[in-house]
């Protein structure tokens, strides 16, 4: 991955550590060997959702919410006890909601959850409304305009197995 790095210095955003590479290979195997239709994220923690860092990883955990999954449902409510509770805003609780939603779709990570969120997508359901072709063009205007909120666009035949995935789902 370095070399790889040093010849194409603009396609890795951040170099991952071992333990990562290898929690990857352990999750694709587990993948390969029961592939099936995902009605919540696989425990993916909370730390690993786009823009929650450290500090508000730590903040979350303390409070309860140690994976993506345990912010799904999450209503008006219990986001504002939340943020009430961890002293973080509404409104940044609300967005990592929105993506943990959006990760119950089989081949949506942290990366386009974001995606998906900024071209305002902000649940599965409102994913399954979606025309692919229009939510594609979306995304490479996004790329355009933001160059830095993901490393490479979904085919649209990924966002078509998303809009199929999300109809069964909501």
């Amino acid at each position: 991955i370095v070399e790889f790095d040093k010849k194409q210095p603009d396609v890795i955003r951040k170099i991952p550590k071992v333990e990562d590479i290898e929690g990857w290979i352990n999750e694709a195997q587990d993948i390969y060997k029961v592939k099936k239709t995902k009605t919540t994220p696989k425990e993916t923690p909370i730390i690993e959702l786009e823009g929650i860092g450290k500090k508000y990883g730590k903040t979350m955990e303390k409070a309860g919410f140690l994976d993506v999954e345990s912010l799904i449902g999450l209503d008006r409510d219990g986001i504002k006890k939340l943020a009430e509770k961890t002293k973080i805003s509404e409104k940044l609780i609300d967005k990592w909601a929105e993506h943990a939603d959006l990760m119950r779709i089989d081949g949506v990570g942290p990366e386009y959850a974001e995606v998906l969120n900024e071209i305002g997508i902000d649940s599965v359901k409102e994913l399954a409304q979606r025309n692919p072709n229009n939510t594609l063009d979306r995304i490479v205007k996004l790329d355009k305009e933001k160059p830095d909120v993901f490393r490479k666009p979904p085919t649209l035949k990924m966002i078509e197995d998303w809009i199929d995935e999300a109809k069964k789902i909501k």
